[in-house]
This record gives structure tokens, C-alpha cells and sequence, in this order.
């Protein structure tokens, strides 16, 4: 009897707690493994390091962030000594809004981008241009960045017989262009009193705003494309030299 007690003893010790001692020493295990992030060599990540430059034999340290000029010269980028931006890869900007404004006013003066509208009604003059526009290249594309105001001055002679003096004017005021559908506000300064005015307004505010929303998008998509344009002339330029320096 007692034999057997003490078999039974030991089946119960073993059936019951070996499997929480396993579970323990598991444990242990787990929570003593260093972390994945650290230099010890039982980490996952230590093979990462090792196939870096030892700090001994290159001088650089590992822990601080190298001072100027004391970096690893792999990972440096070298300024070119002619300052070259090699295929347009790195951002550059550029202030085009004189020649934007140049545009327009050409546009303006030109017959066939502006012409009669309506009774007598034409767009005149760019009375002002106001904000920023810049052509952005990288990676050999060109895009227009803007946000400007402009206004315009516009008259309108229905009959043809008034002097210029007596015709009807006013502006086309365009407060915020950030995309190619501004909206326009239209004003009138001579001929408030006269006959005609009501249906001069209804032109200019129909027509006249939308010929000056088509000057403003012409332009905009002219000057993209003249620096795309010559976005791509030098690129091709610079792809013949290179070829030239491979040759020699």
C-alpha cells in the first residue's frame, strides 16, 4: 500500500506541475532574449552589423552622428564642381511671373487671341498682375505652381459711334487664380448713366469674363510648355555631351 501511494504520489507530480516547470523555463527564456534592435550577438538584427564597417577599422562611430565633413564618404553626396543639375533630378525652381505677365499683355494686344466680343466689347489692358507663379522641374518634368491676382480693363462700343471718351469701361477683376476656372467680378466706371449700359454689363459679364478666363489659361499653358520645352533641350544637350565624354 505504501508502494503504491508513493507511485501515485510521483504520477500526480509529474502529470501536474512538469508541464508548468516547462512553461516557466520557457518563459525565462523569452524574457531574457535580448532585443532584436541591440548589438549582442544573439540577436536577429546582428547579422546587419556585422556586415558593417567595424568602428575600429574605419574611425566612424556608430552611436553619434558624424560632424560636418567626418561622415562616411559611401553615403555622401558630392556637390558637382560645376553645379550641374545632372537630368534634372533634383527640385529646382523658377520665378516666372515678368515673363507671365509679358505674355498676357501680348495676348491682350493680339487680334486673334482677343478679339470683338459681343456689341463693341473688348478686353484692352491688364491693369494688374499680382502674386506668384514658378515652374517647378524634377526628374525631368515641369509643372506650374501660381496663386496670383490680376485685373482687367475692358470696353465696349455697341453702336460704333461713340468717341473714346464716351464708351462704356470698366474692370474684370479676378481677386485668386489657383486653378484654370477663376471666378471674375465685373465693375463698371464710365457710362453708368447712359442707354444700353444693363445689356453692355450682361456682355461683359458672360463673354467678357470668359474671354478673360481663356487669356488667362492660354498663358499659363504657354509658359509651361516654353519651359518644358526647354526643360527637355537641355536634357538632350546634356545626354550628348556626357555621350561626347564617354567617347574621349
Amino acid at each position: 500500500l505504501c508502494s503504491f501511494s508513493n507511485i501515485y504520489c510521483l504520477y500526480f507530480l509529474f502529470s501536474n506541475l512538469f508541464p508548468t516547470v516547462i512553461h516557466f523555463c520557457f518563459f525565462f527564456l523569452m524574457i531574457r532574449r535580448p532585443p532584436r534592435s541591440t548589438l549582442s550577438s544573439s540577436s536577429a538584427a546582428s547579422d546587419v552589423y556585422k556586415r558593417q564597417v567595424s568602428t575600429q577599422s574605419t574611425g566612424y562611430s556608430r552611436r553619434k552622428m558624424a560632424k560636418w565633413g567626418e561622415g562616411d564618404p559611401r553615403w555622401v553626396v558630392q556637390e558637382r564642381k560645376d553645379g550641374a543639375n545632372v537630368n534634372a533630378w533634383h527640385w529646382s525652381a523658377t520665378n516666372v511671373h515678368e515673363e507671365a505677365k509679358s505674355m498676357l499683355e501680348a495676348m491682350i494686344e493680339d487680334e486673334e487671341t482677343n478679339p470683338v466680343f459681343g456689341d463693341g466689347c473688348r478686353i484692352i489692358k491688364l491693369d494688374s498682375f499680382t502674386g506668384e507663379i514658378h515652374t517647378n522641374a524634377r526628374k525631368g518634368k515641369c509643372k506650374l505652381t501660381y496663386d496670383f491676382s490680376v485685373n482687367f480693363k475692358w470696353s465696349a462700343n455697341p453702336d460704333g459711334t461713340l468717341s473714346e471718351d464716351d464708351e462704356f469701361g470698366g474692370m474684370v477683376k479676378f481677386s485668386e487664380v489657383f486653378d484654370h476656372e477663376p471666378e471674375g467680378a465685373v465693375s463698371v466706371k464710365t457710362g453708368k448713366d447712359k442707354d444700353g449700359v444693363a445689356g453692355v454689363t450682361r456682355t461683359i459679364k458672360q463673354e467678357g469674363v470668359e474671354r478673360c478666363v481663356e487669356l488667362i489659361v492660354l498663358m499659363l499653358n504657354s509658359v509651361t510648355a516654353r519651359h518644358s520645352k526647354r526643360l527637355e533641350m537641355s536634357l538632350e544637350q546634356a545626354s550628348v555631351a556626357a555621350a561626347e565624354n564617354t567617347t574621349e
